[in-house]
């Protein structure tokens, strides 16, 4: 088993790969505005992926946080 510490950096860049916004100057941009797009349960999906979390472990699902909510900016 690859450390957990290991596991999160690896699916952490695998996920901003996948969602980054394709015009992001530089190629650059913040996880919050990706995690914001993507949704929690999708962040978490990718970077829990491979981890073995101990016997102790509670993930909370769904997590909802009030505020703005991007998917829907503008429409």
């Amino acid at each position: 088993m690859k450390r957990c510490s290991q596991n999160h950096q690896k699916n952490g860049y695998a996920y901003i790969e996948e969602f980054i916004d394709p015009n992001a100057v530089e190629h650059k941009e913040h996880i919050g505005y990706i995690v914001d797009r993507t949704g929690f349960e999708k962040f978490k999906e990718y970077i829990l992926q491979g981890v073995e979390l101990g016997e102790k472990a509670e993930v909370a699902s769904p997590m909802y946080w009030g505020g703005k909510h991007y998917s829907t900016f503008g429409q």
